[in-house]
């Protein structure tokens, strides 16, 4: 689309001086630095001419591309000139066409031709007219093609598949500039280039016998001859010829080169050359393999094999961390898996690597136990609509039988009362508010090894339709990357899944048009058919990406080769209809029975769904128009509550001022680069806003109890305020007093996010704490859990808890969303280890906020092979499949992750005081902090630390009973004893990376 004004959120962190020096880069100029003219205090101008290759430009500040605006370059149409206003202190930047910039020359293009006639290497192209462009090239008959590339760098080059001629032959080659098409002429030249000789397997050493064949190409001549020798002389044509021979290489020699084979080849012109094949064959060295990981210090230690594929080693393993990796020669060269393999704490095993494969198995060893069992209940604790049955069961590393001891009254179970392991217990509705059920069950092995774990039961008919969001623990799912529960509904345009099938669901390339950026299967069904998995980890609600009807099929764009389908629901098109892929009753149905089934399962179970929505933007727009697109025809389309909108033919609201239904340059609206955005402006509602509002009341009739929104930054606090408000009316008037929002404003200024709140008036639309993430949102906590700074620094917590934050009073900070990482971006695995990861974990359940979890953080750091670590920015790079496999993995094995989250999500909901307490800061300094949560009506006193050990002194504590709460992540719960405080003070020591927690009873 062409979008002549753009203007950049939150760009008020960044406002310029006047003497700042602003510079121009884009393709007239081949992205050099030229300086803009200065018009007032904070505009600056230029004109520029543009010409045919995709034209595009950004501003500099100071030449150094510290500081560059837009994120994305801005596009203009070729072959036009523009005059060029930006403005420092908005960011803004105008373009307004004029018919020349005066006599500016287009620069002098280059394009270089590669291919296998000159080995790859760029050779210029030349042009009499800066748009043609040719070379005279000869080619072998060795798989001859090329490719024409732009500044010889690769990064643009044509064709996408290489482009095949036939071998011995030379052409005239030329390629247009402007249209990308290039035609290849045969051509007849004197022949001087000697064929040449190719031997199969390459010469080189090898640890057994090889058999060799020899290929011959040439320019010109189909059938070179050639001749060979195996005793070192050279070869004439005297020599026997050898076109069709094999030889035999094996060790004939005790040390040196067993065969030297020397080529002599031919062609009809009286070209010829002489190649030399030296092969070597010896014995295999013997193969080593190192154990390393916590047991040795990750030092080296020797596996070892009896066949020389297999290499096992036995280790023990203590209590801080326990992992490994298995690495070849010991210099970390080549190492595996990529992430390293956790185990049980105090555990011994026998661990053996299969060299061939790759995979390793580990067998836990029967030695002293020191691990306690790990009791489940079913149904897992939580709130349920109805009353529930629970029964126990129990399991240990050692005892086949632990015991089990029972309370329902509060107290800390001993092994004094009777056994409880075939009881069973009933949940009933019994209190007005509040927690109908407090089981606590002690588990006692053999060995003596014990655990308390809590499980607490909410039973109200009503719970479905109001409650504290607050009170929840959230599970955020990417419906396509989580389970497949219905493989019918795939592929049901025919291009859009994984381009190789279900060989591809587990692939990991990280590229963005890779398998990563295809449907990979997940939906509704698979999310239903794995509601234990997810409340057995002790959530209670799941937020889901879009799910109205995205485009059908595949994306292409027209003018690049960038491919990809709309899986993760952003890409609008039908808002009124429900997207086939997610539910199961075919592509023609309007879906809207498949979601009633997926909220149903949830309000059944007392859990919760809070929906992701879209109100800024629909699908892809200028780009896929012309292009192979099987919407192509539509790409400039909308559906929307009941009527058809067209970016072009059909918008009755626009009036090329500030009405329309569509963001046009004349709106003043903000745009995603090339989605059809919805305008808010207009006069009399001849906008988009009613409809968006209609829209989503309906999901809400549906029965969703929250929204996630995206891209709220990019829409006035006017517009949330209207919105939110009618939304929170809309939720009131079914029943629902608690209608939770949270919006993503992706801005560094914090006070632009804060002003949105105020405008929904605080309690009915609230934010995604993308500052308190570890990743770059721009988050700001990261630093802090890679152990680079301290709860204390001014761009950390200190920030977040400042005067434009948690303390300006305009919004209740327990309502902001809080989270480690999501789908926009790398996951954090990638630049923190396991341990600081559970720090963050402990940080985002105990300081104030509504956790949120991103699916698959279950079985991160464990041996399971299909989850991505690594540094990239690509958001792909965070949305591989879980699938049935990870599902069944993270049950049967109970990674670190997965016990940690089940001990966090169990403990918070037993704490009113964690869930919704405001946050009084008692200590920020460095790796530890403490702080009081209080709401009133319940006070928790936390210490915490992301590092070593302390200790600390809470003081002015109402005196009388409260829990002292310690986490026992390798029990999937946590520890509880009842102390009496007195004095109004109370000292606690926190172990390194961990915490404690006194909560009043």
């Amino acid at each position: 689309m062409n979008k002549l004004t753009i203007a950049l959120a939150g760009a008020t962190l960044l406002s310029a001086p006047v003497a700042a020096e602003w510079n121009f880069r884009g393709t007239p100029n081949q992205w050099q630095s030229t300086p803009l003219a200065v018009v007032s205090g904070t505009e600056y101008t230029t004109c520029q001419s543009f010409g045919s290759n995709d034209p595009r430009f950004k501003i500099d500040r100071f030449g150094d591309w510290n500081e560059a605006y837009p994120s994305a370059d801005v596009r203009v149409d070729a072959n036009k000139s523009y005059n060029i206003s930006f403005f420092s202190d908005s960011k803004n930047i105008s373009t307004t066409e004029v018919a020349s910039c005066g006599e500016i020359e287009p620069p002098e293009d280059s394009w270089f031709y590669r291919g296998t006639s000159n080995g790859w290497t760029a050779t210029a192209m030349t042009s009499s007219d800066n748009l043609n462009f040719c070379t005279t090239q000869s080619f072998a008959n060795d798989n001859p093609r090329f490719k024409i590339d732009h500044y010889g760098d690769w990064n643009e080059a044509y064709p996408t598949a290489d482009f095949i001629v036939t071998g011995n032959a030379s052409y005239q080659i030329c390629f247009n500039a402007d249209s990308k098409q290039i035609t290849a002429t045969p051509t007849t030249t004197e022949d001087t280039q000697a064929p040449t000789v190719s031997a199969n397997p390459a010469a080189g050493s090898y640890t057994q016998a090889q058999q060799i064949s020899l290929t011959v190409s040439d320019n010109q001549d189909s059938a070179p001859n050639i001749y060979c020798t195996t005793d070192g002389s050279i070869p004439t044509q005297a020599s026997p010829l050898c076109n069709n021979a094999n030889f035999t290489a094996s060790d004939v020699v005790a040390s040196g080169v067993d065969l030297s084979l020397k080529v002599l080849a031919v062609d009809e012109s009286g070209n010829s050359a002489v190649s030399s094949f030296d092969y070597t064959i010896s014995d295999a060295p013997a193969d080593t393999w190192y154990f390393r990981g916590t047991p040795n210090g990750w030092q080296t230690t020797a596996m070892t094999t009896s066949d020389g594929n297999n290499y096992c080693t036995t280790q023990s393993f203590g209590s801080n961390n326990p992992r490994f990796k298995v690495d070849h020669f010991g210099d970390w060269t080549e190492n595996y898996p990529s992430a390293d393999v956790t185990v049980n704490p105090d555990t011994t095993y026998d661990i053996c690597f299969d060299a061939s494969s790759k995979q390793i198995t580990t067998t836990e060893i029967e030695g002293e136990d020191t691990k306690a069992p790990v009791v489940s209940a079913s149904p897992s604790g939580g709130r349920y609509a109805t009353a529930q049955q629970i029964s126990l069961s129990v399991s240990d590393n050692q005892d086949p039988a632990p015991k089990l001891y029972c309370t329902t009254d509060g107290s800390i179970p001993t092994t004094t009362l009777s056994q409880c392991n075939q009881q069973s217990f009933t949940a009933e509705d019994i209190l007005v508010d509040g927690i109908d059920l407090v089981l606590k069950v002690l588990a006692v092995d053999a060995s003596g090894n014990q655990g308390v774990t809590t499980f607490n039961y909410t039973i109200d008919p009503n719970i479905t339709s109001s409650g504290d969001f607050r009170e929840e623990n959230v599970y955020f799912i990417m419906t396509d990357r989580f389970a497949d529960g219905d493989t019918s509904n795939n592929n049901i345009w025919g291009d859009e899944y994984l381009p190789n099938g279900e060989a591809d669901k587990y692939n990991t390339n990280t590229s963005k048009t890779g398998p990563l950026s295809y449907y990979h299967g997940g939906d509704f069904q698979g999310i239903i058919d794995n509601l234990d998995y997810i409340q057995d980890m002790g959530f209670t609600a799941i937020w889901i990406t879009p799910v109205v009807k995205q485009p059908e099929g595949r994306r292409f764009n027209a003018n690049d080769d960038y491919e990809a389908s709309a899986f993760h629901g952003y890409w609008g098109y039908d808002f009124d209809k429900i997207d086939p892929h997610l539910h199961s009753l075919g592509k023609d149905n309007d879906g809207w029975a498949g979601f009633d089934a997926l909220v149903d399962a949830l309000h059944s179970r007392g859990m919760k769904i809070m929906l992701d929505i879209v109100v800024n933007h629909g699908q892809p727009g200028q780009s896929v128009v012309g292009s192979k697109s099987k919407w192509a025809d539509r790409a400039l389309e909308i559906k929307m509550d009941g009527q058809t909108w067209n970016w072009e033919t059909n918008d009755p609201y626009m009036d090329g001022a500030k009405n329309g239904f569509f963001s046009y340059a004349s709106t003043g609206n903000t745009w995603l680069i090339d989605l059809l955005d919805f305008n808010e402006h207009g006069d009399d509602d001849q906008n988009a806003t009613k409809h968006l509002i209609n829209v989503y009341k309906r999901f809400i009739d549906h029965g969703v109890d929250a929204f996630r929104i995206d891209t709220v930054s990019y829409m006035t606090a006017d517009f949330w305020e209207r919105f939110t408000l009618e939304m929170d009316a809309h939720a009131r008037s079914l029943g629902n007093d608690n209608f939770y929002m949270a919006g993503e404003a992706w801005t560094g200024d914090r006070k632009s996010a804060v002003d949105l709140i105020y405008n929904g008036q605080g309690k009915k639309f609230h934010m995604l704490d993308l500052h308190g993430s570890s990743m770059d949102f721009p988050g700001w906590m990261g630093k802090a859990f890679r152990g680079e700074a301290g709860f204390d620094d001014g761009n950390g917590y200190a920030r977040i808890a400042g005067a434009d934050g948690d303390a300006s009073g305009i919004y209740d900070p327990t309502y902001l969303a809080t989270f480690v990482d999501n789908h926009d971006v790398t996951r954090a695995n990638g630049v923190l280890s396991e341990t600081q990861y559970l720090n963050n974990l402990n940080f985002i359940y105990l300081f104030r906020g509504l956790p949120v979890v991103f699916y698959g953080t279950e079985v991160l750091y464990s041996s399971w092979p299909h989850y991505i670590t690594t540094t990239e920015k690509d958001d792909v790079v965070a949305r591989w499949m879980l699938g049935s496999e990870g599902i069944n993995f993270a049950k049967t094995n109970q990674p670190t992750l997965y016990k940690h989250l089940k001990m966090l999500n169990s403990l918070r909901s037993s704490s009113e005081a964690i869930q919704k307490g405001q946050q009084i800061d008692l200590l920020l300094d460095g790796d530890h902090a403490a702080f009081a949560r209080d709401n009133g009506a319940a006070v928790a006193y936390v210490a915490l630390t992301k590092g070593s050990g302390f200790s600390y002194t809470f003081n002015n504590m109402a005196n009388g009973s409260y829990r002292l709460i310690t986490p026992n992540t390798n029990a999937a719960s946590y520890n509880e004893q009842t102390i009496t405080v007195s004095g109004g003070s109370h000292s606690v020591t926190v172990p390194a990376n961990s915490f404690v927690i006194l909560d009043k009873l």
